[in-house]
Formats: C-alpha cells, sequence, structure tokens
C-alpha cells in the first residue's frame, strides 16, 4: 500500500516550497523580475530589424528567448544549462541569444545615459569580466 502525498508532507510542509498564489520571479537568473522582462519584451519586438535579421525560435517565443539571453548576459551559464533548464536544445538557446542580443541595445537606448546626463561630481565605478558583458550589463542597469 503506497502512502499519500498529503499523507507525507503534512498541510504547510509540502514538497513544493512556492505557494500557487505566490508571484513567479526570475530575479536570480535574469535580474529582472516577470514584469520588466515583459516590459523589456514589448521594447524588442518595436525594435527595427532588417527582414532578413535572425527571428528568435518560435518554440521559445519572445519571453523565454528574452530570458535566456538574459541569463546568458547574468551568469555567464552555458548555453547547454540553459537550454536544459528551459526544456530545449543548446543550439536553440544559441538561436534565441544570437536573435535577441544585438536588439537589446536599441530596446534600452533610451535609459542608456550619456556622458552629459552623468553627475561630473560623482565618482562612477565599472566592473565587468569583458567589454561585451560591460556593454550589456551598462545597458540592462538602466531599465
Amino acid at each position: 500500500m503506497s502512502a499519500q502525498k498529503d499523507d507525507l508532507f503534512p498541510k504547510g510542509l509540502s514538497y513544493h516550497t512556492k505557494s500557487s498564489e505566490q508571484v513567479i520571479t526570475l530575479h536570480h537568473t535574469t535580474g529582472f523580475d516577470r514584469e520588466e522582462i515583459i516590459d523589456l519584451c514589448v521594447r524588442v519586438n518595436s525594435v527595427e530589424r532588417e527582414p532578413d535579421a535572425q527571428k528568435w525560435p518560435p518554440c521559445l517565443g519572445l519571453f523565454k528567448s528574452v530570458t535566456a539571453a538574459l541569463t546568458y548576459m547574468r551568469h555567464n551559464r552555458t548555453q547547454a544549462e540553459i537550454g536544459e533548464s528551459l526544456g530545449v536544445s543548446q543550439p536553440t538557446i544559441s538561436r534565441a541569444i544570437s536573435a535577441i542580443t544585438p536588439l537589446i541595445p536599441e530596446a534600452v537606448r533610451e535609459f542608456v545615459p550619456t556622458a552629459d546626463d552623468l553627475d561630473p561630481n560623482t565618482t562612477y565605478l565599472s566592473s565587468a569580466r569583458s567589454d561585451k558583458a560591460m556593454t550589456w550589463c551598462f545597458a540592462l542597469a538602466w531599465i
């Protein structure tokens, strides 16, 4: 005779750690909450693209493609690892990152300060793993 799930885990102490009432956030993987990612998706979708520009994979859709690109840029996780967490292959994640990454600078351009916007009496510190990472981190920090 097998025990029921409810018998093994009393109410409030189940093997599910999130209640269905909790808001799903992606902050630890992307640095953004769901609403911010949706806003970025709207902005990315409105960016003018060349007719032959690479599109994000239809099996992921825009939201998961943006999430994959943000996760890749934030944590430098391998594409295979991101694909595993989203239930797709590494080449699919590669296509998503390649399609979304070039659109982000234009999508967030209005939030990136110019030298004229910065206070000359303030010291600004920057730290990044590479020039490319620094560019994306700087752009994304202003959303």
